[in-house]
């Protein structure tokens, strides 16, 4: 029997979740030739280091953004971390933060959890910080567990000079998450399908072996017809060769001229007999 927390309820936190967050947080580090971990941007223009610690102006609490606020950022994580921070400490962090945002989720989810369901919900509360007040939340409290699961897509976009962009890195987390909260293995969202080999062809279009029948027999555009039409663009050809042979040298363009006329006009019967052949294999 699967054992369900109540809101309100600590538990500790699962392998599973803590693997999870660090693969989409990943390890933030501005400069990896030392062993101090030091402040970068995220795909989101935010300053953040270790996993997804973003860093704030202390005055106002707003996340410091973009390469204008670089000496900032910097002046606010020694602030922080006078001795630097380092790998393990930022799992450690990780850890003490992950765990409050499972105590928030317990304080705002009003129904039963499975495990795993908290722990979801404590992966996107982590990332987003927008449980509360969430459609997400009011599914979920309402007893439509199914809506709830629904709703995590909806937060995909990301503010990016300026304009709210569609993060591919916040898709596939949210369908991780999604995953997890339905009981399956987050690793699964990473997965790529593989491509078909039996490539189907459009509806309006049939496959080349029916289009063109060569046989030995009847019923297609058989061995003999085929004979027949080479025979033919051979004749046609000579007969260019002959005529243009009659014009005397001071008529040439003109003899080009009609003969590529009637090239074009031998070409057009070899088409229509072809396409007569093809239509009654068809």
């Amino acid at each position: 029997m699967k054992a369900k927390v109540t809101g309100g309820t600590a538990a500790p936190l699962s392998a599973a979740v803590l693997a999870m967050v660090k693969h989409f947080e990943s390890l933030h580090d501005g400069d990896r030739s030392t062993d101090e971990l030091e402040p970068m941007l995220c795909p989101a223009g935010v300053w953040t280091v270790g996993y997804g610690l973003t860093l704030t102006d202390p005055k106002s609490g707003a996340q410091l953004r973009g390469k204008g606020n670089r000496a900032a950022a910097m002046a606010e994580y020694r602030r922080r971390w006078p001795g630097g921070l380092t790998r393990a400490e930022a799992e450690r962090l990780l850890s003490i933060e992950l765990e409050n945002r499972m105590r928030r989720v317990d304080a705002l989810v009003t129904v039963p959890l499975e495990a795993y369901q908290r722990e979801a919900l404590g992966s996107f509360e982590y990332n987003t910080g927008g449980l509360a007040g969430s459609t997400l939340l009011k599914k979920l409290n309402a007893g439509d567990t199914e809506g709830a699961a629904a709703a995590f897509d909806q937060w995909v976009k990301a503010t990016v000079d300026g304009r709210k962009v569609t993060m591919p890195g916040l898709v596939t987390r949210r369908n991780a998450e999604e995953t997890m909260f339905r009981g399956g293995d987050w690793r699964t969202a990473l997965q790529v399908q593989p491509m078909p080999q039996a490539v189907e062809p459009p509806k309006e279009m049939k496959p080349l072996a029916k289009s063109v029948s060569v046989q030995a027999g009847t019923g297609g555009l058989t061995l003999a017809g085929v004979t027949v039409a080479a025979q033919q663009a051979r004749d046609a050809s000579g007969a260019v060769r002959e005529f243009l042979d009659t014009l005397p040298a001071v008529s040439v363009s003109a003899g080009w001229l009609v003969a590529g006329v009637l090239a074009v006009a031998v070409a057009v019967m070899l088409y229509r007999r072809f396409d007569d052949h093809r239509k009654a294999a068809a």
